[in-house]
């Protein structure tokens, strides 16, 4: 928060390197569609009853995400273009670069909603540890591949982990009061 914004991506893209780009090409491949479906499958694995809250949960993520990209935050641009006439930006080949709908980084959201409700619902230090760390992971890709300002990034982790807080403590009072009835 205490950086300019913009310093951020110069400094990612000064770093690239064919290494990194695969690897950060990789990470953020896990918020999107086949990496979803591999942390659904790992999820039905380890604990079927907690499918139905990790799909309300990326439902209500998508709705919350969409509605905040596309109707409030609707002119935020992404650093390829705010940034174009600044200095020269390093992209990474074969990443489609966006350009609009910015904020909040939904590639972040999504990882840290699924992270995050994972470690609540497992409750494992370590296991909640290293779904912290991949979460982190993706924000940063999203930064290394240019394709956010840290903001935006910073924007998705809170509202991916307040919608699975939400949908979590939502489901242990439903599930509370069914006993009870």
């Amino acid at each position: 928060m205490l950086i300019h914004k913009g310093n951020e991506v110069f400094f990612f893209s000064s770093l690239h390197s064919s290494l990194l780009n695969q690897i950060f090409i990789n990470i953020t491949q896990i918020a999107e569609t086949p990496g979803v479906i591999i942390f659904l499958i790992l999820v039905a694995l380890l604990n079927y009853r907690y499918l139905p809250v990790f799909l309300v949960n990326l439902i209500v993520l998508a709705l919350v995400v969409t509605f905040l990209k596309h109707l409030v935050f609707a002119n935020a641009m992404r650093p390829s273009i705010l940034l174009a006439d600044k200095g020269a930006l390093n992209f990474v080949p074969g990443v489609e670069i966006m350009h609009n709908f910015s904020f909040p980084s939904g590639h972040t959201a999504a990882a840290f909603a699924m992270c995050f409700l994972f470690a609540l619902l497992f409750q494992n230090t370590w296991l909640s540890f290293a779904m912290f760390t991949i979460a982190t992971l993706v924000g940063i890709s999203r930064l290394y591949l240019l394709q956010h300002f840290y903001e935006d990034v910073y924007a998705g982790a809170i509202v991916g982990m307040l919608i699975s807080f939400v949908v979590y403590y939502g489901n242990e009072k439903w599930k509370n009061k069914r006993i009870t009835i």
